[in-house]
């Protein structure tokens, strides 16, 4: 991790490249655990736990090509409009016992999460972390504030099974 930092031009490999996938141009910036970027090392962790040995870095996109298209940073990036609200949600649809959890999960992906958790929430929906993998869930309408969040939330939970 340490050459990587500090090489010119870092590669990413996916383990899925296929002829039409995006590929990016990113800088890497360090950054120490504890300070400005703590709060993101801590969030890492609870998508994917401890890990055993880590630098931490910020990926900034420079740019992206895309089969005949090239795009710049600011086509790649948005911002997540729920980010102030985020752990206040995550918290609250963490109150629904686990089983209710799982069930959306299930409804909306077809797979059933061992131990769901709540772990991100942006205008299109949940990420769920289970023991294994996390699962993106979508809500029914884009939801761009806590309110309408909370909302679609709740009409999930409302779906029959």
């Amino acid at each position: 991790m340490v050459a990587m930092l500090h090489t010119p031009d870092t590669v990413l490999f996916v383990p899925d490249y296929a002829e039409d996938s995006l590929e990016l141009q990113v800088t890497l910036e360090e950054f120490p655990e504890r300070g400005e970027g703590g709060a993101l090392a801590d969030r890492w962790r609870i998508h994917h736990g401890e890990p055993e040995d880590v630098r931490w870095a910020f990926f900034h996109i420079d740019g992206g090509k895309w089969q005949d298209m090239v795009f710049d940073d600011l086509a790649l990036t948005m911002p997540n409009l729920l980010a102030a609200s985020e752990p206040a949600l995550c918290r609250e649809f963490n109150q629904v016992p686990r089983e209710e959890l799982a069930a959306i999960v299930h409804r909306a992906c077809g797979v059933r999460l061992e131990e769901p958790t709540v772990v991100a929430v942006d205008e299109d929906g949940l990420l769920v972390r289970g023991r294994f993998e996390v699962k993106r869930v979508f809500f029914p309408a884009t939801a761009p504030d806590a309110e309408k969040a909370m909302r679609a939330f709740h009409a999930m939970r409302s779906i029959p099974a």
